[in-house]
């Protein structure tokens, strides 16, 4: 096996860890390919969705985080689409960096574009699965009532057919408080609040979305019950306008101002 393929292997080895030290692991992994051959356009394209990964926990500390920006994480995704387009893995990691960067209509496009590739090639109903879920996260964002719903019908779906990963429930969890923008149906936020819940030990990530559903619920101590046990997970020097990340599209100032409301409301 090449050295390339080695270090090809390792980061991903590292990416699935999902922790500040083994991301950095990951990405330097998939550099170190590069640098055996530049034209590893698989290894370019997971450097980039490990780029924004790590821009979406706030891993930027110091030099070695010094490549975390969505400007590198679109350049590597653009790169690796050009030197190979008929791989659905850089399509997807293309599709990823556009929607991060609020790019929604190359993104969308490009993750059709991905899932349909995946499909007509009898790629594993795992990765078909994750794709699908992953597509569900933007239309979330994008923030359209029925692109809303249509991103839970997706992935309960996936739960249904008995395809489900861990980190569904988070997708779920965040598309019911979503829908907070168009209806007063609490039973919305309990759904989300049930989908959360399944998480013993959840992610600082993970966290924001219950104290923000404890907020539009109403329920500001077990609100700020959770945000005082969050806190000590924040990244140093985190701002509620650390929040910005997140990219809504559709009624961005409302959403993202609701969001960042509840989660500073709580924190205070």
């Amino acid at each position: 096996m090449a050295r390339k393929d080695d270090y090809y292997l390792q980061g991903a080895m590292w990416h699935r860890v999902m922790t500040h030290e083994s991301n950095r692991l990951a990405r330097k992994a998939f550099q170190n390919a590069l640098v055996e051959d530049g034209g590893f356009a698989r290894a370019r394209g997971f450097l980039s969705y490990s780029q924004i990964i790590a821009y979406l926990h706030d891993w930027k500390e110091g030099e070695e985080d010094s490549d975390v920006t969505l400007d590198s994480a679109l350049s590597h995704a653009r790169e690796a689409v050009r030197l190979d387009g008929d791989d659905y893995e850089n399509i997807w990691s293309w599709a990823a960096a556009n929607i991060y960067n609020r790019l929604f209509e190359p993104g969308m496009s490009a993750y059709r574009q991905a899932l349909d590739m995946a499909e007509e090639r009898g790629v594993i109903d795992e990765n078909i699965s994750a794709l699908r879920v992953e597509r569900a996260d933007a239309l979330m964002f994008q923030g359209e009532e029925d692109g809303i719903r249509e991103a839970i019908d997706i992935v309960e779906g996936e739960i249904g057919a008995g395809r489900s990963r861990s980190w569904y429930a988070w997708t779920l969890g965040w598309a019911y408080y979503e829908l907070g923008n168009y209806t007063d149906d609490p039973q919305n936020l309990i759904r989300s609040l049930e989908y959360l819940s399944q998480f013993s030990t959840p992610s600082v990530l993970i966290q924001k979305n219950v104290v923000a559903t404890y907020m539009a619920l109403g329920w500001t101590k077990s609100a700020k019950a959770e945000a005082k046990k969050m806190r000590q997970k924040l990244p140093p020097g985190y701002t509620i306008d650390n929040e910005d990340k997140w990219p809504f599209q559709n009624g961005r100032t409302l959403r993202l101002g609701r969001w960042k409301g509840h989660i500073a409301e709580a924190l205070a």
